[in-house]
C-alpha cells in the first residue's frame, strides 16, 4: 500500500469520527472565502502587534517575512488562504521545504516555530475565528517524521585531519569573512548557528581603531571589562543557538586578527550581526559557511563509506578532541568551553556529582591562551 493510499485511509477515518461526533475535520476551511474578501491582511496585524514590539533587527524581521512569504505561496498552490490551513497543508509545506528548498531539519523546525507563533496569535485574538482547540501547525509538528529525515544515513566517524591540513585548508579560503567563520569554528568550537548568531556586542577586542567604528563592540554585560573575549549565548537567550549553557571564551592573537581584518571591511549598515551576507548584507546563513568548508577541504576530506565529510560541524569535533585527547584537559573545563549542560550524560556519563561542579571563564582563560593551537596565520 502506498503512502498516498495510507493517507487517504486516515483522512476517511478522520472524517468518519468528525461526522459521528458532529465535529469538523477541517475547521478553518469554512472561513477561506471570508478571509479572501477582506481588505485587511491578518499578517499585518500580527506584525504590528507582536513583531514591531519585540525590537527585532531588520535581518530577523526578514527571516520572519521570508517564511511568511513562502507559506503564503505554498497555500496559494493549495487553493486556500494562508490563515485557513489544515494539518496536511502544514505537513506538505515542511516536505516542500526539505525536498525543493533543500533545508535541513533544524531549519524546517525553526520555520514551523515561526508559523506556530503566528497561528497562536490568531488563536488568542478574539477578532479571529481560530479556536483554542485547533492549531494546524502544532498538529502537523507531531506528525512530521523529523527523526526519519535525520536518520536517513547511518552515523559515521569523523575523519582524522592533521593540524597541518587544517592550516592548509584555511589558507585556501580567500574571503576574509569565510576564513574568520571557519577559523572561529576550529579555534572556539562554535556551532555554525552560533557563528551566524554572533552579535557585535558579544565580541570584546583590544584594537585602537575598531572601537571607534563599532561603539557597541563588547558592550554585552558578560564581556564588559574583559579584554579579547567572546560571549556565546545559550539557546534560551538567543533563538537559533543550541548550547545549553552560555560561556565566555578567550580570543587569542590569531582569532583576534581574523576578526579585526573582517570588521575593518565589514559593511557598516547598522546590523547587529558580526557576519553579513554578500548581497543583502543581512545575517549570514549557515549554508554559506558550510560551502566554505567544503570548498576548502573537499575532495580530500569529502564523505566516504567510512567517514563523514568535513563540513561546518567538523570544527566542533576537532576542538573537543584537541582539548580532551591532545591536552588531556579536565572534562568539566571542556564542557564549559563547549557550552554543555552540567551533568550532560552524553559527555560525562551524567554522574550525580556533576550538578555540584561549577566552572567559569577564569578557570579556562590562562589554560586556553597558553595551549591553544596555532593555525599559522601569525600576529597582525
Amino acid at each position: 500500500m502506498s503512502s498516498e493510499d495510507t493517507r487517504d485511509g486516515i483522512e476517511e477515518k478522520r472524517k468518519a469520527f468528525a461526522d459521528a461526533f458532529d465535529l469538523e475535520a477541517d475547521p478553518l476551511a469554512k472561513y477561506d472565502s471570508q478571509f479572501r474578501n477582506l481588505n485587511s491582511d491578518p499578517l499585518e496585524m500580527y506584525a504590528t502587534d507582536v513583531l514591531a514590539s519585540r525590537g527585532l533587527s531588520e535581518s530577523r524581521k526578514n527571516d520572519y517575512w521570508r517564511v511568511f512569504r513562502q507559506f503564503r505561496e505554498h497555500m496559494q498552490k493549495q487553493g486556500r488562504h494562508y490563515a485557513c490551513a489544515n494539518t496536511q497543508h502544514v505537513k506538505t509545506f515542511a516536505e516542500t521545504q526539505r525536498s525543493k528548498r533543500d533545508h535541513e531539519v533544524d531549519t524546517i523546525k525553526s520555520h514551523l516555530r515561526i508559523l506556530n507563533k503566528l497561528y497562536r496569535y490568531w488563536q488568542r485574538e478574539p477578532v479571529f475565528p481560530h479556536g483554542e482547540e485547533y492549531n494546524p501547525v502544532e498538529a502537523a509538528r507531531e506528525k512530521i517524521p523529523f527523526r526519519e529525515w535525520k536518520q536517513e544515513e547511518p552515523d559515521k566517524d569523523h575523519p582524522n585531519v592533521p593540524l597541518e591540513d587544517l592550516r592548509e585548508g584555511l589558507r585556501t579560503i580567500k574571503h576574509i569573512r569565510d576564513r574568520c567563520c571557519v577559523g572561529g569554528q576550529i579555534k572556539l568550537g562554535m556551532r555554525v548557528g552560533a557563528i551566524c548568531n554572533c552579535q557585535i556586542q558579544d565580541v570584546s577586542i583590544r584594537h585602537p581603531g575598531i572601537k571607534e567604528t563599532y561603539p557597541e563592540l563588547g558592550t554585552h554585560p558578560r564581556v564588559q571589562g574583559l579584554e579579547n573575549a567572546i560571549y556565546i549565548p545559550s539557546e534560551k537567550e538567543r533563538d537559533g543557538n543550541k548550547s545549553k549553557r552560555a560561556r565566555i571564551l578567550p580570543l587569542d592573537d590569531e582569532m583576534r586578527q581574523l576578526l579585526v581584518q573582517w570588521l575593518l571591511i565589514r559593511p557598516d549598515n547598522g546590523e547587529s550581526w558580526v557576519f553579513l551576507s554578500d548581497q543583502r548584507h543581512d545575517r549570514l546563513w549557515p549554508k554559506k559557511i558550510n560551502t566554505a568548508w567544503k570548498d576548502a577541504f573537499h575532495p580530500e576530506y569529502e564523505e566516504t563509506e567510512h567517514h563523514e565529510g568535513v563540513t561546518s560541524h567538523f570544527g566542533r569535533h576537532w576542538f573537543s578532541s584537541y582539548w580532551r585527547i591532545d591536552q588531556d584537559l579536565n572534562r568539566e573545563l571542556i564542557k564549559y568551553m563547549r557550552g554543555d549542560a552540567i551533568g550532560d550524560a552524553s559527555v560525562d556519563y551524567g554522574e550525580a556529582i556533576d550538578s555540584y561542579l561549577h566552572t567559569y571563564y577564569d578557570d579556562i582563560e590562562n589554560i586556553y591562551r597558553e595551549n591553544i593551537f596555532k593555525l599559522g596565520i601569525g600576529p597582525y
